[in-house]
This record gives C-alpha cells, sequence and structure tokens, in this order.
C-alpha cells in the first residue's frame, strides 16, 4: 500500500508541484466546475423564491 510521501513523489514527477490542483485530472477539473456552477445556480434559483 503506498504511504502519502509515496503519493507526493508520484505527483511531483509528474507536474512538477506538489500543489493539489496541478495534479487534477481533467474529469476531476470538470467535475468540481460543474459542481461550482450547480452550487451557484442552487443560489440563484432560491432568491426569487
Amino acid at each position: 500500500m503506498p504511504s502519502a510521501l509515496d503519493s507526493w513523489i508520484n505527483q511531483s514527477s509528474k507536474s512538477d508541484s506538489f500543489n493539489t490542483k496541478d495534479n487534477r485530472t481533467p474529469e476531476q477539473n470538470e467535475l468540481i466546475a460543474l459542481r461550482k456552477e450547480l452550487k451557484q445556480l442552487r443560489m440563484e434559483n432560491v432568491i426569487p423564491k
């Protein structure tokens, strides 16, 4: 079972960064953006009620 240190080293070797946002897959970035948009739309929908 890989340790957290192994994961960080692996991430760093792929993107030269330890930042989480630099090591996300395109799918993860899309999911985050869609969740943010959904939250915004839900907030806009609540206000007129």
